[in-house]
Formats: structure tokens, C-alpha cells, sequence
């Protein structure tokens, strides 16, 4: 199949070499058509070069796509209805992600496919987003969305990192990079954190205001064995924010903290 997939493309290539300077031919005649057939014959040139196009980016798509599930990395699209799901988890899912931005058409960056097997292995997926596309979520695409500012025309490749239910943080690679290096970077980047409040503002912020928390009340200081329990906890609840409270440095006010509803507290 590969051998019989070349040759086409090889057959296509000749076409286009002879089709090329067919299409030149054109200019210098344009002079010469009246307004009617000037019309005519530019709207046939028109569809001619949409069809094409068409058909090289569906093929050209579908070849990307290929390699990327060869390479172990989710490819996903705003604009397909079955991938909606899959994108509303990258961003709201709390779980870790690695993703590249880039177009449907285009290779990934190749210590990051190369590395995609090292990322799972760390608990991470790594996935292909069309970034330039409008969300589902909110009609905006995802540089307005979390990156406003960043010029999706640059030709370094784009990547952002995202866990915890927090706000993706972007990386771009602008020289050689290993594989092990992304995958130390997505590593501490994505590791669950557990705050350890000192105040009833910083207990609000950090835990009454978030939509999931956990708070782990302790008198004095947590041992190095307990620590590693609430982080595990945390890794393993991703969407649940953790804090731990010292009870015999300050006593939590809920009345303080929580949200409310003209006075009293909801």
C-alpha cells in the first residue's frame, strides 16, 4: 500500500508539473477576453483551484491525523462535533496536558511526538489542537481565549500545559529541545499543589471560593509522610483544590470566608 500510495503521489507531482505552466499560459491571454468571457472563464479558474485545494487539504489532513495517532497524540479539532468533548476535558477536566498548537495539515514538533510515550507514562496526555479555531465553549478561539496577544501566524511552534483546573501556561520552543526536557517541564508544570493557608483571605481564595476543596486541618506541623498523602490525594482528585490549615496558627472563619448573599452567608 505505501509503495502504490507513492507512486500516486509521484503521478500527481508529473501532472502538476505539466498543469503549471498550462495555467501560466493563461496570463498574458487575459488582455485579450472581453468583459463576458473574462468573467466566465476567471470563475471556472476559480473553481478549478478551490476543488484542488479541497481535495489536498482533506488528503493532507487525513495524513496528519494518521501520524499522529501513530505517535500516540490526540488530535483534535473545534469544528468536529466528536471531538467536543475530548476539548472541553483539556481545558476543565483537571487532569494533565500537554498540547501543541497547529494546524490540521501540519507536523507535530518531533521531540514532541517522539516524547508522547514518556508523557503518558508521567500521566500526561499529549494532544494536537487547532488553536485558530473558535471553542465550542465560548465562539472564541484558544489564543483570544488564554493567550490574547500571541500572534497565531509565528512560526515557532506553540505549546501549552494544563492541570488542576487551573489557567493553561504556554511554552514555545525557539531552538533544539530534547523529548526529556518537555517531559520535566510538563512533569513540574502539571504537579498537584497543596496550599498552606495562613489567613481566612488566603484560606477564601485558595479554597472557600473554588468550586471543589479540600481542607486538611491539622495542629502543628504536617510530617514529611503526611505531606505526601495530601499530594497524592490531590493527584489523584485533580478537579478538588487542597489546602492544609495549621489549627494552632490561626482558626478558619467560615462566616469570613465563604461567599455571600446580601449578610448572611450562603
Amino acid at each position: 500500500k505505501e509503495g502504490t500510495c507513492e507512486d500516486q503521489m509521484k503521478s500527481i507531482a508529473t501532472a502538476a508539473k505539466s498543469l503549471i505552466p498550462s495555467i501560466e499560459d493563461l496570463s498574458p491571454k487575459v488582455d485579450e477576453l472581453s468583459n463576458t468571457e473574462l468573467s466566465r472563464v476567471w470563475r471556472l479558474f476559480r473553481n478549478q483551484q478551490s476543488a484542488v485545494e479541497t481535495a489536498f487539504r482533506t488528503v493532507s489532513v487525513k495524513f496528519s491525523k494518521e501520524a499522529r495517532a501513530r505517535a500516540g497524540v490526540a488530535s483534535l479539532s473545534p469544528q468536529s462535533d466528536e471531538d467536543k468533548a475530548a476539548i472541553t476535558n483539556v481545558f476543565f477536566s483537571g487532569d494533565p496536558y500537554f498540547v501543541q498548537c497547529v494546524d490540521p495539515t501540519e507536523p507535530l514538533h518531533r521531540s514532541f511526538a517522539d516524547s508522547s510515550a514518556d508523557l503518558k507514562a508521567a500521566g500526561i496526555t499529549p494532544a494536537a489542537l487547532d488553536c485558530a479555531r473558535p471553542l465550542p465553549s465560548s465562539g472564541k478561539t484558544t489564543y483570544d481565549k488564554f493567550f490574547p496577544g500571541r500572534d497565531p501566524t509565528g512560526e515557532d511552534p506553540f505549546f501549552f500545559v494544563v492541570a488542576n483546573r487551573g489557567r493553561p501556561r504556554s511554552l514555545t520552543i525557539r531552538s533544539a529541545v530534547s523529548g526529556e526536557q518537555l517531559v520535566r517541564f510538563a512533569r513540574d508544570a502539571t504537579a498537584p499543589t497543596v496550599y498552606e493557608v495562613t489567613s481566612n483571605s488566603d484560606f477564601a481564595k485558595r479554597c472557600a471560593k473554588r468550586r471543589n476543596c479540600a481542607a486538611v486541618v491539622h495542629q502543628g506541623p504536617l510530617s514529611d509522610h503526611e505531606k505526601d498523602v495530601v499530594r497524592t490525594l490531590a493527584g489523584m482528585q485533580r478537579k478538588v483544590a487542597f489546602v492544609t490549615v495549621d489549627s494552632r496558627s490561626f482558626k478558619v472563619s467560615f462566616a469570613d470566608s465563604l461567599p455571600t448573599a446580601g449578610l448572611r452567608p450562603r
